[in-house]
Order: C-alpha cells, then sequence, then structure tokens
C-alpha cells in the first residue's frame, strides 16, 4: 500500500491548536537564588521543609512565585524578604543573583515551575480563583438555575512547556464545575444523617476539587493542633472570607484530601459547596441539567475565544517583563513547524460478516453482522425478585434480538434461571455460586430499573471472582437496534471465542501492540496493567498485576514480567514471537530505566517503539471553515514536533462540542510518526465490546479501565487471554 493512500496530508492553515507561544528566552534569565541552612533535616523530610519554606515566603512577599532549584537551594525572579526561621532550626540566606541556566534538567523544571506561579498570580490579579494545580476559575458563574440550587463556574486548566527555539509554550482548555450553591454548613444543619464522606467538594474561593474524608466533631472556632490555630483564624489570615462577611465559629471542620492525593486537610464546612456531576444536576432539576450539558459541550469558537481572553489577561505588570504570550491561538503551518496530516484512510478499514468493509462499527454490526462464528451460548439468567413475569419477557426479547443480529453465525439458549435479593450480599453470593456451577457459558444479569439502588457492584465483583463472564442490563433498557448490536458485541468479547470484526490495514504496523498502565488501588498496593493486541486489532491478553508499593513507580523486574507475558501471549497465538513491537505507555515515561527492558528485546532480535499516550494536557483542534472555527474530522492529526503529535479519535456529541485530542509522543524508536498517530486513532476503533469507539486507542482504554475496576474489586488477579471479563 502506497504512504499516500492512508496519510493524506491537509492543509496547513486550515487548523489552529489553543497553543500560546512566548518570544524566544533571553538567554541570561537572572534569577535570586537563597540557600536554606538547617540545623536538623532528615533527608527524607527535605522536599517537604523546602516546598513549605517556598511557600511562605511566597506569601510574605506578596505572592511572587519561589520554588525549589536543587538541593537546598530556593530561587525567584524577584528580590524576597526573608523569614526570621532561625529559632525553629532553619535560616535561609541570599546567595546571590545569577542567570537561571534553564537548559539543566533542574533549571528547565525551575523555570517552568516559576512560569507556572507568574501565570496564576496573574490571573489572581484579574479576579480569577486560583488554587495549587494548574487550573483557575472565573470569578462569576456562568449560569445558575433560577431556585439558586446549582451554579456553573467556567475555568482553564493550562500547561507551560519550553520548545526547541527556547520559546515558552502554553496550552489551554476549559474546564466546567457545576457547584450546588448551598454550603455544606447549612445543610449539615438541616439534615443531621448527611453522609458526606467520597462525595466531590469545592471551595468558591479555592479551584481545585476535593474529596470528603470525615466531618469532624471539631468547630472552626476550635484551635487546630496541626495549624497552631484555629481553622477561622487561618482562613481570616488568608482572606478566604468574603468582606464583610462574619463567619461562624460554630460551623464543623471536615477532613479533605485533594482528587489526586493522599494528605488531609481541615476545611471551614461553611467554605465548601458539593461538586455535582451531570446525572447529580439531574436529581435536583432535570430542565436545569439539561441546560448545563448543552453549557458544557462548548464548541470549537467558544473555546478558543475564552482560552485566547485568558491568555490577553495574563500581561502583567510584575518586573518579569520577558514573560508574555502571543493573545492567538497558533495556526498550524505559520511559523511554527506544524503539519496535518488525514490518518483515517483507507475509508472502509473495518471488516465484518462475509468480508464486508466499511467505516461505521453500528452500521457494520446491524447491516452486515459479527466477524466470527459464536456457536451455541448457554445463558445463565439473574433476576430481581419479585420480577419473574417481567424478566422471561425481557430476556426473550434480548435473545431473540442477539439472534437476529448473528445472522446464523450463533444461538442462545437460557439453561439456568434464578432469582437474587438487589440489598442482600448473602444471597447475591448464593446466586453467583449456583450459577456458576450450573454450566452456564455466561451470565445475563437483569438490574433493577434506573434511580432505585443498583445491586451492579455487588454482582460484579462477586461474578469477577468466579472469572465468570457477564452482560448486565436494567431491565428498563429500550431495546433498539443499536442497544443489542451493543450487548451482542459486549457478550462475544467477555466469551473470548471470535471476533466482531477487525482491522484491513495498517501502515507501518508492527507484530504486536502492548499497552502498559499502572495506577493506585488503595494507600499501599499498586495495580499495573499490560494489555496485548495483535496488527488486526485482535485482543490477544489483558494482565492485571496488584502488589504493595508505596508509590507509583513500575520496577523494571515487573515491566519485563508484564512485557514477556504480552510476547508469550503472541505466540501461543501466532507460533513465533513478533519481529516488531510497539508500546504504548499511558502518560508519560518517567518511572523506569529502559536499559534492561532493551536488552531484553535486543536479545530476542525484536525492534521495540515506545509511545507515550494521553500526554498531559492537550490543547484542543480547530479548523477553518470560511469564517466559521469548527471541530476537526475524526483522523485529523497534527504533528507537533519530529516526533510529537495529536490526533482527533471522536466526534462531537450533537451540534456542540470540540472533541479532546489524544496527545502522543515516541519515546524512541523507528517508526514514522505520522503511522503512530495513524495506529492510535485504528486502534480506538478496535474496542470489541462496544459499538462506540473510545477516545484512547484500545491498548490504553482497556488498561486504564481495568485499573479504575481492580479498585472496586470487578476484575480478577491475572491473566485473562481472550476473554474481556471488564467489557
Amino acid at each position: 500500500m502506497r504512504t499516500e493512500e492512508c496519510l493524506s496530508a491537509l492543509p496547513a492553515e486550515s487548523f489552529f491548536i489553543t497553543r500560546y507561544r512566548s518570544a524566544p528566552l533571553p538567554e541570561t534569565v537572572l534569577s535570586y537564588q537563597y540557600r536554606v541552612v538547617t540545623r536538623r533535616l532528615a533527608k527524607e523530610d527535605e522536599a517537604s521543609v523546602l516546598a513549605k519554606l517556598a511557600y511562605r515566603l511566597s506569601k510574605l512577599n506578596g505572592g511572587i512565585p519561589v520554588v525549589r532549584l536543587s538541593g537546598r537551594t530556593l530561587v525567584s525572579f524577584e528580590e524576597l524578604a526573608l523569614l526570621d526561621t532561625g529559632n525553629k532550626g532553619k535560616t535561609v540566606k541570599f546567595v546571590e543573583r545569577v542567570p537561571l541556566t534553564y537548559h539543566t534538567a533542574a533549571g528547565k523544571r525551575a523555570l517552568l515551575r516559576l512560569v507556572r506561579g507568574y501565570i496564576k498570580s496573574r490571573a489572581a490579579t484579574k479576579n480569577f480563583i486560583v488554587g495549587v494545580s494548574d487550573f483557575v476559575l472565573s470569578p462569576r458563574f456562568r449560569m445558575k438555575d433560577k431556585e439558586d440550587l446549582m451554579g456553573l463556574q467556567t475555568g482553564v486548566v493550562f500547561t507551560v512547556e519550553l520548545d526547541a527555539t527556547n520559546s515558552l509554550v502554553l496550552e489551554c482548555d476549559m474546564r466546567s464545575k457545576i457547584l450546588r450553591l448551598a454550603p455544606l454548613s447549612e445543610r449539615l444543619t438541616k439534615d443531621d444523617d448527611l453522609d458526606l464522606v467520597g462525595r466531590q467538594v469545592s471551595s468558591i474561593k479555592v479551584a481545585e476539587t476535593l474529596v470528603v474524608e470525615k466531618v469532624l466533631e471539631q468547630r472552626v472556632g476550635d484551635k487546630d493542633e496541626r495549624l497552631g490555630m484555629s481553622v477561622l483564624e487561618y482562613n481570616k489570615a488568608n482572606d478566604r472570607y468574603e468582606e464583610g462577611s462574619e463567619p461562624s465559629p460554630d460551623c464543623p471542620v471536615i477532613a479533605c484530601r485533594a482528587l489526586e492525593g493522599s494528605k488531609v486537610y481541615h476545611y471551614d464546612s461553611q467554605l465548601l459547596h458539593e461538586t455535582l456531576s451531570l446525572r447529580g444536576a439531574k436529581k435536583l432539576d432535570s430542565q436545569f441539567a439539561s441546560q448545563l450539558a448543552d453549557a458544557t459541550r462548548m464548541d470549537t469558537a467558544e473555546r478558543e475565544r475564552f482560552c485566547s481572553y485568558f491568555v490577553r489577561q495574563l500581561k502583567g505588570e510584575d518586573k518579569v517583563d520577558w514573560l508574555t504570550f502571543n493573545d492567538h491561538a497558533d495556526v498550524v503551518g505559520r511559523s511554527n513547524d506544524y503539519r496535518a496530516f488525514n490518518v483515517a484512510l483507507p475509508r472502509d478499514n473495518l471488516v465484518f460478516a462475509k468480508k464486508k468493509r466499511g467505516s461505521s462499527i453500528e452500521r457494520g454490526i446491524i447491516n452486515h453482522g459479527i466477524l466470527g462464528k459464536v456457536g451455541k451460548v448457554e445463558i445463565g439468567v439473574l433476576f430481581p425478585q419479585g420480577r419473574d413475569k417481567g424478566a422471561e419477557t425481557f430476556t426473550s426479547h434480548v435473545l431473540e434480538g442477539l439472534d437476529d443480529l448473528c445472522r446464523h453465525s450463533g444461538s442462545f439458549e437460557v439453561v439456568f434461571r434464578r432469582d437474587y435479593s438487589p440489598r442482600n450480599p448473602f444471597n447475591i453470593q448464593a446466586a453467583v455460586a449456583e450459577l456458576a456451577a450450573s454450566g452456564a457459558a455466561m451470565a445475563l444479569v437483569l438490574l433493577p430499573s434506573r434511580g432505585s439502588g443498583s445491586p451492579y457492584v455487588l454482582l460484579k465483583s462477586e461474578l469477577a471472582n468466579q472469572r465468570f463472564p457477564s452482560q448486565m442490563i436494567h431491565m428498563d433498557t429500550h431495546l433498539s437496534k443499536r442497544e443489542l448490536a451493543n450487548i451482542l458485541v459486549g457478550v462475544t468479547s467477555k466469551l473470548g471465542r471470535c471476533e466482531n470484526w477487525q482491522l484491513d490495514k495498517l501502515l507501518w504496523a508492527p507484530d504486536l501492540f502492548i499497552g502498559i498502565s499502572a495506577g493506585r488501588v488503595d494507600e499501599e498496593r499498586l495495580a499495573a496493567v499490560a494489555t496485548a493486541f495483535d496488527k488486526k486489532g485482535s485482543a490477544l491478553d489483558v494482565t492485571v498485576e496488584i502488589f504493595s508499593q508505596p508509590g507509583e513507580k513500575i520496577g523494571e523486574s515487573r515491566l519485563l514480567h508484564l512485557l514477556e507475558g504480552a510476547l508469550l501471549a503472541y505466540r501461543t497465538v501466532h507460533g513465533n514471537l513478533p519481529n516488531a513491537v510497539v508500546v504504548h505507555r499511558d502518560g508519560e515515561f518517567v518511572e523506569i530505566n529502559y536499559r534492561r527492558v532493551w536488552n531484553h528485546f535486543r536479545e530476542l532480535d525484536i525492534t521495540m517503539t515506545l509511545v507515550a499516550v494521553d500526554v498531559g494536557l492537550p490543547p484542543r483542534v480547530g479548523r477553518f471553515t470560511r469564517d466559521r472555527k469548527e471541530p476537526p474530522s475524526p483522523g485529523t492529526c497534527v504533528l507537533t514536533g519530529d516526533a510529537s503529535g495529536l490526533v482527533i479519535t471522536s466526534s462531537p456529541r450533537g451540534s456542540r462540542g470540540c472533541p479532546r485530542p489524544v496527545a502522543f509522543n515516541r519515546v524512541s524508536g523507528l517508526v514514522d510518526i505520522r503511522a503512530v498517530g495513524g495506529h492510535i486513532f485504528w486502534l480506538s476503533r478496535a474496542h470489541k465490546g462496544s459499538i462506540v469507539p473510545p477516545r484512547l486507542p484500545v491498548t490504553v482504554h482497556f488498561a486504564r479501565k481495568v485499573i479504575g475496576m481492580a479498585r472496586d474489586g470487578l476484575v480478577p488477579h491475572g491473566t485473562m487471554g481472550k476473554r474481556m471479563l471488564f467489557v
């Protein structure tokens, strides 16, 4: 196949990216450097102590950013008034004013942290709400409901990098947050039984989203031993209350942690509001929730306008006069090296039954049927107590629909039936045990109607412990052809008996794709997942390992074990080891030394390409059409460097919205970077358990999903083979 058939160049200046550039940095960015002298400081405490000192110095100096450079050296772009900390065994001393060498790893890290600090401090002067993370909120609610129950806040999440020309590149995207307007203190007063533990909350004064750990007996006027003062006094000192409003000292203190962290902080319940999902908002006001859903799906032009407005607000009057950004988004091909390609070619690259080809998974399944032979499937049915007749009728409709879609490639027969008590875990355990011993190959689990309290987690975890495939369906589901097609591909994927569809051609495709991800299961344990797919997008294996480890890193030995498992899965199917492998890592490759991995693959005569997928914050991509700014078509790939790019894998829902691209970076290897974007796009079409393609390639999508389900105990430890129990 010719390269041009799969990688068609697109008109460069038809696209823009919500990236904003500075002029190249001066060769000498002067900095003030300070040394922390300590009498008592354990090595493991060094980072924490220095971070606290940097924060205190920043607060003392009106918010001037201060960060750690290396060792016990702090750095700022402006001269600082110093803290008197000698009585605590720590002294901060001015060392020198010298250029910040941003060509070293430590210097670059410090530079970018300082720049992010200035962005937030400048945003704060324009009344944006800032926090610890790189997220700022607009000071005004974008919309509220008539009853003042809920409000929508809009903000910007951003990141900053340094490019090859030594220009700073600011990447932005819009984020929305739905808040329940009544503070938690008011709701606790009205409802003594209100259970807040585990709920997400926010402060109108702080941008971060938090998770409630506990409602304490402590009151905000009581002395807090951790702070050395009351929470009330601390908040007054840090300007957390609205001017003129007198807070009550009798309100409860709430212990919260950051959404992505483990450290617990104490907050005034008067300042906290519950953060709602669209589903949660619907429970309060379904009509307003639909307005919120429309408002959060901002179109391309609206996102670009808001991001550009935010960047214009960053023109500060501080002493760092070199820190300015263009206030218009980057246009592809204009004063940059960006290139745009269509990687969604050839168009009809999906193969269904009787080798019929198409580009739509949904239409392909409904019109042609699944590719492989299902055979006879013996079904065991579990249904809620008291719903015998309804369950029988509903099951018949489901199986008739599946038989019709199978096009004579398979049949479904009920061999076991049993009811269960939705709220009784012991009854559910007994029902699952009977089902597992019945000889059925698959469980069809009927759930009560939505909104009545779902036993999904209880049932799914028991079935996972038995390694028993299951398909869950709410009994109020409308069994359209589309819904039945989705159920069918879910059933066949979990059975692992056949292929639902395949990819026809991939440019520069390796023999094997491997996806790697890791994430915390709880405070003590880490889950590491490896997925394996061949170049047709066929699943070979998914392996999950859960082990005790304090950090977030995958050790070399464990990584090698996961990769070797994928190689063995390939050999089991194909009879030999692959010649070429592409590894997709979920996020940045930062935690491992590759030398051992490289050497092992080299010894096996296997070429390996490492690709970081869904890296950091991807900016939005838009396209110009006459006088409009619209979302790009799926398959649009913009290369932002020699080894990096953005690829659009999805379409906006409805008439509004702007799809979030997948950012990728080829860390090593020789596969053409355009082909890397094409692999990511087509592997997003290789999720054989759903007719709706995910945003991410199935390598990473599956790995990430398994980690999420491992936290709930919904996937078994070890190798699953082709049986995708988790889809």
